[in-house]
């Protein structure tokens, strides 16, 4: 998913959350297996061992993550009765930012511990396959020429706002064909900076020596806090453009689209409702 896609997803009345309570949040011990397992290919006992190891993770979202949601989907409700602002749609980023922060540095442990019962031979594969994801990244993104990069833009503007709106008027898709000219390309810089984070990993994780997993979460964390100054400039700029644009969208939706909107919100919250009504269960993953 690109930048963009998760930006646009995170800000349009809580995406992130309607693709993330039942799918993504709810659904920890399924999602972050099958995301190792495009890495590398862990042993029935390391299956095992993992899904222990997530049973904290899942009770604490259960228990303390649900609620948050509920009331920023309210937050989002209430919001949507008046003009929307840019500084409307950041106050929803910010939130769902802080929630996604949150998930991470409660899954960070138990995946570290996982790493430590790998084999040298899985490391291997496992770094192998980060640097081949790293190709494929650069393949997808830098052989686009501008008129690529701006159609993808537009089309991902377009694909997101109609899945929440339904069908797009004329006025706002003028307005999202403005936004997708005034964006500007971070994708070498992100790409770069990806790349330069692989490396660190691959020099702490492929010996594994003493403290290694001190090493791996301040390395993971210097790359997540800090940016290099030509990209934090533009992430700025382009995070200033998205949000003016869905405020702007927000503003110009049709009654049908209120309806439509409104439902989707009806049905998040009664997923979440619902999640919270069957308390924490642990279903269990096939052992494939």
């Amino acid at each position: 998913m690109t930048k963009l896609k998760t930006t646009a997803i995170l800000a349009i009345c809580v995406l992130a959350t309607a693709c993330g309570t039942q799918f993504l949040y709810n659904r920890l011990d399924f999602i972050i297996p099958w995301y190792i397992g495009d890495y590398v290919s862990l042993e029935r006992p390391q299956k095992r061992f993992l899904d222990d190891k997530l049973r904290p993770l899942l009770r604490w979202h259960r228990e303390q993550e649900l609620a948050r949601y509920l009331r920023l989907l309210q937050q989002v409700e209430q919001d949507l009765g008046g003009e929307v602002t840019a500084q409307t749609t950041q106050r929803w980023r910010d939130e769902l930012t802080r929630a996604w922060e949150r998930v991470k540095s409660r899954a960070l442990p138990p995946l570290l511990e996982l790493g430590g019962e790998l084999s040298d031979a899985q490391m291997r594969e496992f770094i192998a396959a980060l640097r081949d994801k790293q190709r494929e990244l650069e393949e997808e993104h830098l052989e686009r020429d501008e008129t690529a990069y701006r159609d993808e833009i537009r089309a991902e503007f377009r694909d997101n706002f109609e899945d929440y709106l339904g069908p797009l008027t004329a006025p706002q898709r003028v307005r999202i064909d403005r936004a997708a000219t005034e964006m500007r390309r971070v994708d070498h810089i992100w790409l770069r900076r990806r790349a330069e984070r692989t490396d660190a990993l691959a020099a702490i994780l492929q010996n594994r020596r003493p403290g290694w997993q001190d090493a791996t979460r301040a390395t993971l964390a210097r790359f997540s806090n800090t940016r290099a100054p030509a990209q934090q400039e533009i992430f700025l700029h382009n995070r200033e453009v998205i949000q003016r644009a869905i405020a702007d969208v927000l503003n110009l939706r049709t009654a049908a689209q209120s309806q439509h909107l409104a439902q989707e919100i009806a049905d998040l919250r009664e997923d979440i409702e619902g999640l919270i009504g069957q308390g924490f269960v642990v279903e269990a993953r096939p052992q494939g």
